[in-house]
């Protein structure tokens, strides 16, 4: 009997201590939490006015191979973005398998650089993040840099990419 209650109260005394242990984690995750809130909520207020364009082309037509983790990339950089960099969810682009159509109205052209982002940036207070998750390419005959949109052929990129100089340029 007394080897029974010894066992028991050791088994009570060691659940106590893990419930301490459980009960101190718990008030250190709610403290950091706390601390990761505030300092998010700071973050939001400084890029208010950002604005995230997230494009992940992983289905390819004209067989061109899958860009298989191009969407858990543009995921995974949204969550960051969101949740790190503290983005609006209103300001963010996210653009899945697109193309080159898609890419000129979100850019804008070489000729009209008004695209959809033009009317999300507040001139002298947006900043502008884009990612990209796919296939790059350079021109056959000027070596040029080219995303490549899902519905594109990679031969004839020239005619059918969205020229990164362009891109650049319009941002």
């Amino acid at each position: 009997l007394a080897e029974a209650d010894l066992k028991a109260e050791t088994q009570r005394q060691a659940l106590a201590v893990r419930k301490a242990v459980e009960t101190k984690q718990q008030v250190a995750k709610q403290a950091r939490s706390k601390a990761e809130q505030a300092k998010l909520a700071k973050v939001r207020k400084a890029n208010r006015y950002s604005v995230a364009v997230i494009i992940g082309n992983k289905n390819y037509q004209n067989k061109v191979p899958k860009v298989a983790f191009a969407h858990n990339d543009a995921d995974a950089m949204r969550d960051f973005v969101v949740n790190k960099l503290g983005y609006d969810e209103g300001n963010i682009i996210d653009l899945r398998d697109t193309s080159k159509a898609k890419l000129e109205s979100t850019f804008g052209t070489k000729e009209n650089h008004r695209g959809k982002l033009f009317s999300y940036v507040r001139p002298g207070k947006s900043r502008v993040f884009v990612f990209y998750s796919g296939h790059g390419v350079p021109g056959l005959k000027s070596r040029k840099g080219y995303l490549l949109p899902v519905d594109a052929d990679p031969d004839l990129v020239e005619l059918n990419g969205y020229p990164i100089d362009v891109m650049l340029q319009n941002l």
